[in-house]
């Protein structure tokens, strides 16, 4: 049981939501210091419920585990962390199937993903990933130009210790990305209860704005935090909710349970018209501005080194 806020130690709370997901009852506390949210009912016991779906991943294709449009962005991604750091040495910590270790290996990177899930490591291994089963706090004392944690600290017990560890691990002016489902987005306003980030994984929930003080407090810099995403299929339902007939006792909160996928196949329709595509772009890039994007997007640096000019 977590008795204290993951986030900062904090030991008032008041409960935000509670709700049932995939036969977990999920009780949220929002933190009275920093306003993060987490499962203060969180057990040992519920670790056994939470990753048995990775090992369907041992039936699936390399086009299947590492799609394309995923690569695309990867690809981006890593130009931009090239261009930024001071070196190529890569560690993906939590880096599940291996994907964006993968492309960090393809595009000339030293890249090297862990991973502690075993049958998460069957499959990045099987499919040509340099990925290893090991725990981040047992590493060893190799340096890293640069560590990713991509939709990792929301499943931590105590997400601060794997970000001073990071910082550990970084040559002086490296950096750390991390990605993490973002508390104050639009979709968790509208989705309430039902938001689908609310899973029994996930034991701690951030604003950009905490995110990036426990980062900070961490010894880091932030170079950048921003917010990406809006769910497609939940604003269509948001949309029909408010536009439809209005029923008496109904429920301001919208059921998502599908969501991600409805999402994955909207964004590729939309991708497919060039005048979606750009709404999606301006959509994204408002998202950004105001913080309400569904996933946190960090980027920062140790110390004050910077990549020579």
């Amino acid at each position: 049981m977590l008795l204290v806020c993951p986030a900062c130690g904090g030991e008032k709370s008041g409960e935000l939501h509670s709700t049932e997901k995939r036969g977990v009852l999920l009780r949220y506390q929002k933190c009275a210091h920093c306003k993060s949210v987490f499962r203060k009912d969180f057990g040992l016991e519920d670790e056994k419920l939470l990753y048995g779906y990775q090992a369907g991943w041992s039936q699936l294709t390399k086009d299947e585990a590492y799609p394309e449009v995923n690569a695309q962005r990867y690809r981006l991604l890593l130009k931009r962390l090239d261009a930024q750091a001071n070196g190529r040495c890569l560690l993906d910590v939590g880096c599940g199937k291996g994907h964006f270790v993968y492309r960090a290996q393809e595009a000339g990177w030293d890249a090297w993903g862990i991973e502690i899930t075993p049958s998460a490591v069957q499959t990045a291994q099987r499919l040509g990933a340099p990925v290893s089963n090991q725990d981040f706090h047992n590493i060893g004392n190799r340096v890293f130009d640069v560590i990713s944690m991509f939709e990792l600290v929301e499943h931590l017990v105590d997400p601060v210790s794997y970000i001073s560890k990071a910082a550990t691990l970084l040559q002086p002016g490296g950096l750390l990305y991390i990605t993490t489902p973002n508390v104050q987005s639009l979709d968790a306003k509208i989705a309430q209860s039902s938001w689908r980030a609310f899973d029994p994984e996930h034991l701690v929930l951030f604003s950009p704005e905490q995110l990036a003080r426990v980062v900070e407090s961490c010894g880091f810099e932030i170079e950048q935090v921003t917010t990406r995403n809006l769910s497609p299929s939940l604003l269509k339902r948001a949309l029909r909710e408010r536009l439809g007939p209005k029923s008496r006792g109904r429920s301001h909160a919208v059921k998502v349970d599908s969501s991600r996928k409805s999402d994955q196949r909207l964004r590729h329709r939309l991708r497919g018209s060039s005048s979606a595509s750009f709404m999606l772009d301006v959509a994204n890039a408002v998202v950004g501005k105001t913080g309400l994007g569904s996933t946190i997007v960090l980027l920062a640096r140790k110390g004050d080194a910077r990549k020579p000019g």
